[in-house]
């Protein structure tokens, strides 16, 4: 087959469609990059794509429908332009990866179920979230689970972490509570409560200095964000809100922290726990849970299950390539 597969994203895409791409590059593929904005922040490591284009949604059939690609991977949230991908790809495979499972934001929509008849493949980002996506609607098409590694060849040459460092956050945050979907990403208490602990954290966000916490850091480039995360002992991941997709997703921010030797401070995120036995970090449904694990642990085993755990993108992306075959084939 044509070794040739275009990616489909909303904003730029996610590190996730990224570490795909710059995964399968060095296997012979060309990736594409089609999206509504410019990515950001890669360009560093070389060009990972062959060509990138950023158009509104409106003319992506269009788009879609002139690529040479063989394969068109759709990287959702939101599912309702897959209708678009699935119009450009003019009878060619869609897969349809799932990095946001919007079936527990607000039940099964009209336009996740369009995506779920109509994928040639479905990727999920952890076993958890593809059997409560199964549950909800059983989809006929092929399905693999790919989990958000890091990227060996970006994590190679940064230093390891050292003990007494300070916590590390990495990701999406938002500046004032609320009931809505994404009240799991306001840190303001977390933060106080560590602060009560005498425990530092950075929170690494491109909306950190709006959101209440102490020790803001505005977003950075991937490699630039993985070499601050590298300066501290631990890594953050979870939330005071208990819900389903936080408890069942596989967190890019995780295996980010592991690959560089941060034990897990793991709020809520019962998955992590499972997945790596109990090990390499620490896990509680409270911060006062969190911080006496770490005045009772040492921190030099935790940093040596943590390496331990490492996995990586470069390998993990052998099921797409199998995937990929099995389509085109």
């Amino acid at each position: 087959m044509n070794p040739h597969v275009l990616f489909v994203a909303n904003r730029g895409g996610c590190t996730r469609v990224h570490k795909q791409a710059a995964a399968l590059k060095p296997n012979g593929w060309r990736v594409d990059l089609l999206s509504t904005k410019v990515s950001e922040g890669w360009d560093v490591y070389g060009k990972i794509y062959g060509q990138e284009r950023a158009a509104d949604p409106t003319q992506w059939p269009a788009l879609i429908e002139s690529s040479e690609a063989s394969i068109i991977h759709y990287h959702n949230e939101p599912d309702d332009l897959f209708r678009l991908v699935v119009d450009g790809a003019q009878g060619r495979p869609v897969v349809y990866d799932v990095h946001d499972l919007s079936l527990f934001k607000q039940g099964l929509t009209t336009d996740a179920e369009y995506a779920f008849q109509h994928a040639s493949a479905v990727v999920h980002v952890s076993r958890e979230v593809r059997d409560a996506a199964w549950s909800i609607f059983p989809h006929p098409a092929a399905t693999i689970v790919v989990e958000n590694y890091p990227l060996r060849s970006v994590c190679r040459g940064l230093p390891a972490a050292r003990a007494k460092c300070g916590v590390v956050y990495v990701g999406g945050m938002v500046s004032a509570p609320s009931g809505g979907y994404w009240r799991h990403r306001y840190f303001k208490g977390v933060d106080a409560a560590f602060a009560e602990a005498g425990v530092d954290v950075t929170w690494v966000s491109r909306d950190a200095q709006w959101c209440g916490v102490r020790r803001p850091l505005t977003w950075q480039p991937y490699g630039a964000m993985l070499a601050e995360v590298a300066r501290h002992s631990y890594g953050f991941v979870g939330s005071e809100v208990k819900r389903a997709l936080q408890r069942l997703a596989s967190p890019n921010k995780a295996w980010e922290y592991l690959a560089l030797g941060l034990p897990l401070l793991a709020l809520n995120q019962p998955r992590m726990q499972q997945v790596l036995g109990g090990k390499a970090g620490i896990y509680g449904e409270t911060v006062a849970e969190l911080v006496a694990g770490m005045k009772r642990s040492s921190w030099t085993r935790l940093h040596r299950e943590a390496l331990a755990a490492r996995r990586w993108m470069e390998d993990e992306i052998a099921k797409v390539e199998e995937l990929y075959l099995r389509l085109g084939g």
